[in-house]
């Protein structure tokens, strides 16, 4: 005999109109199950199930008002996940076929053994509290999914089928019903920025690439519908595909995909990368930083056929600064001069420190008498300005045109020779090589 683990957790409706059948077998339900409802006919079998709504249906099929596969049509219209077990005295193949149509559990020609019965409603009910665990696990998970405060969703063939709570608030959606009525895929969130892996790609190559490259640290930038591209935050992407199939030419490709909000962390990178650009003291370019500039100018020259000017200046007599009013003066001195010198730029000119008193300028777009009228006018501006402690100061210009040197440093060695030529003629003067 087999053990009935699971009836006694359920409520149970049975429906049949032989009042002696009803009664016997109400009486031995009773004992096992945990509530039993009963009803003589279809129709108050079916107001019952809407009233109290029992986990098991168990029904005869002919009796009067309604019949037992009528009632069952209406409870699964209601309720399609709800066990129904019919039972007949009549070897009807009619009522088997329609039985199995409508999705009934079991099928048990009378007269009855309770011991069929008893172990068909413990089988569904068995089934039916496993559902209901497993969707009890599963609303526990969506609410942690969606409590979460990183972006998960999930992809079939880069269609999205599910988005967390966290994530449709981002970007702007009440449900991912609404999002697919806008958009079919998640590359229109997606804000192209100079170096990110997915840059000009086709749609859905991102993901792709991520399933690819997974020891790879992958960043996209996200916006929501309401926000700017400027407004854009860096996400950390990892995917992981789930095959619906061992061959990959038939399988779904169902990914999981997590977004993790790295903004802060991207922007602190970013600050340490501009930290590590500039010169401490006065925050313009340092020489590596300035020569890599230089070089991407000398590409766009050579491609677009234009030309530029580099300014090399440094402080004349600045070591006596130094040994006469000390390094602090000395600095301060520095500061200065790159203050007067920036005020005298352009947007698009770059300038850094060369090293020590020495600076460096790039003037796109810019000839040599370009160059050489800007270097004049700064050259009259730091003459004419009053310093602290040293009162006057004088600097030596170098200027020189691009003429298509092969790299920065030829053009470079030209500029530091007009700066000494300047500095060997009398100082507080421009030159050009």
């Amino acid at each position: 005999m087999i053990t009935l683990e699971y009836i006694g957790q359920i409520n149970i409706l049975y429906v049949e109109d032989e009042e002696e059948i009803r009664h016997t077998l109400t009486r031995f339900l009773s004992k096992r199950a945990r509530k039993v409802y009963t009803a003589e006919n279809g129709q108050e079998g079916l107001e019952l199930f809407r009233t109290h709504r029992p986990d098991v249906v168990v029904s005869d099929i002919q009796m009067p008002v309604m019949d037992g596969l009528e009632m069952a049509r209406e409870i699964k219209a209601i309720s399609p996940e709800t066990p129904v077990i019919v039972t007949t005295a009549y070897d009807d193949s009619s009522f088997l076929m329609e039985s199995i149509d409508l999705g009934v559990e079991k099928y048990i020609k009378k007269p009855l053994r309770t011991q069929v019965l008893f172990e068909a409603i413990d089988r569904a009910a068995r089934l039916l509290l496993q559902r209901s665990e497993i969707e009890h696990k599963n609303r526990i998970i969506q609410a942690i999914l969606d409590n979460s405060p990183g972006f998960i969703a999930t992809l079939v063939n880069n269609l999205p089928t599910y988005l967390n709570r966290s994530f449709l608030n981002y970007l702007g959606y009440e449900s991912l019903d609404n999002l697919l009525r806008e958009h079919d895929c998640l590359d229109d969130f997606f804000v192209q920025k100079d170096g990110v892996f997915y840059q000009n790609a086709p749609k859905g190559v991102w993901l792709q690439y991520i399933l690819s490259n997974p020891d790879r640290e992958h960043i996209v930038f996200l916006r929501g519908k309401q926000q700017l591209k400027l407004d854009a935050q860096a996400h950390v992407v990892k995917a992981n595909l789930i095959s619906s199939s061992d061959n990959p030419e038939v399988a779904d490709r169902l990914c999981v995909v997590t977004f993790a909000n790295v903004t802060e962390l991207e922007m602190e990178k970013q600050h340490f990368q501009e930290q590590a650009m500039r010169d401490p003291l006065t925050s313009i370019l340092n020489r590596k930083f300035f020569i890599q500039e230089l070089d991407r100018e000398i590409a766009r020259s050579r491609r677009y056929d234009h030309t530029f000017s580099l300014v090399m200046f440094d402080i004349d007599h600045f070591k006596a600064v130094n040994d006469c009013f000390g390094h602090q003066v000395g600095d301060y001195v520095i500061k200065e001069v790159v203050m007067l010198v920036g005020s005298h730029l352009r947007r698009t000119d770059v300038f850094g420190r060369y090293g020590g008193e020495e600076f460096i300028i790039l003037l796109p777009e810019t000839n040599q008498d370009g160059a050489m009228a800007l270097a004049e006018k700064i050259r009259h501006a730091i003459s004419s300005h009053v310093f602290d402690f040293t009162e006057h100061l004088s600097c030596s210009f170098g200027v020189a045109e691009f003429d298509g040197e092969a790299s920065s440093f030829d053009i470079i060695k030209r500029t530091d020779d007009a700066l000494y030529q300047a500095k060997n003629t009398g100082r507080n003067r421009v030159e050009f090589c």
